[in-house]
């Protein structure tokens, strides 16, 4: 376990909020959540100094772990519950198992109880979710509807992960190049941009237990029902991962979420990155390039930035600074970077 990971993430300060803010840093992370957590540790593995600044007292974010009982023994997970979409690539080049992070892929992958007792469970051995679906009475055409669905996903899954390039790999791909990469089959097409979960399970099933039981997968984290469009990519985008060498499935971390965090912090920490804790920011201040801290029982602080900003999904701010005339800086290469995402 790494000194992150034995503290719950609670690292506090690493020097005055005075002291940061008299530093000018490349890139200013707002957020010590997973995704930003991972940005700090790619960008300062490239040579850029990284501050991260938390508003909570512990990192993690919605990926942590947190002692909420007066019996310090119970540790619990209060967000994130399972990990699937952290790719293997982040976790070799991070040295995440180094760091304290473990898996257990979860078997059944989906279980879903009935009103009537019955259940539907999705096993890793499909034999075994075979037997379920006769022991269930799901007549043959949809058992083979079943498949096909599960088939159709899984095709689009090789065509973008494992063909002419990874789409998680570089620059995100245009529709063109999607399009291309799906060989331009219209099925496909629709799951990616356009399909309600309800459309495309309606396209291979008509058992409404079943239907039931995967419409959640089209819905997870998303303000919509499984009629609305676009529903139908959700399902794919956590039909993409490849944990533990096992394709697309969930699993249990050892010692429970915040250990992806922790181990992350870690990597990022050892890279360079300093990590604050406690450290709210009432707002970036584009005008003046610098990020303005609330402090703690001052009237606050503003941390040095570089000219120009960019706001991104994992809530960093990549701020380049500023040369002298007639010099020029290399800019190291990008970090090939996958979704760190562990929920």
């Amino acid at each position: 376990m790494n000194e992150i990971a034995a503290r719950l993430g609670e690292v506090g300060l690493p020097a005055p909020v005075s002291e940061l803010a008299a530093r000018e840093w490349d890139v200013v992370i707002v957020g010590g959540g997973h995704n930003g957590l991972t940005a700090a540790a790619y960008l300062a593995r490239a040579g850029s100094s990284v501050l991260v600044l938390e508003r909570r007292e512990r990192l993690g974010g919605a990926c942590t772990l947190e002692r909420p009982f007066a019996d310090e023994r119970f540790v619990i997970s209060p967000c994130a519950y399972v990990v699937g979409l952290l790719d293997e690539l982040v976790i070799s080049e991070l040295d995440l198992r180094r760091r304290g992070f473990r898996c257990f892929v979860a078997d059944p992958n989906l279980w879903v109880p009935f009103a009537d007792g019955t259940s539907f469970g999705q096993w890793l051995d499909d034999a075994r979710t075979q037997r379920n679906l006769e022991e269930l009475g799901v007549s043959a055409t949809d058992i083979d509807g079943y498949w096909r669905y599960e088939e159709l996903f899984d095709d689009i899954r090789k065509r973008l992960r494992t063909g002419p390039r990874d789409v998680w790999v570089g620059d995100s791909p245009s529709r063109a190049e999607i399009e291309e990469l799906l060989h331009g089959e219209q099925a496909m097409l629709d799951v990616v941009f356009d399909a309600s979960i309800a459309d495309v399970l309606d396209d291979h099933m008509s058992d409404q237990r079943l239907k039931d039981a995967l419409f959640g997968q089209g819905v997870i984290a998303a303000y919509g029902g499984p009629k609305d469009a676009g529903t139908a990519s959700i399902k794919l985008m956590h039909f993409q991962g490849d944990l533990e060498g096992q394709g697309p499935v969930w699993g249990y971390v050892k010692g429970g979420m915040g250990m992806v965090s922790f181990a992350l912090a870690d990597a990022a920490r050892e890279a360079g990155a300093v990590l604050a804790c406690g450290v709210p920011v009432a707002a970036p201040h584009r005008p003046h390039r610098r990020q303005h801290l609330p402090g703690r029982g001052h009237p606050g602080s503003d941390v040095g930035a570089a000219p120009d900003a960019a706001h991104a999904g994992a809530r960093f701010l990549l701020l380049r600074r500023r040369h002298p005339p007639g010099r020029q800086r290399d800019r190291p290469q990008r970090p090939q970077r996958r979704d760190g995402r562990a929920g």
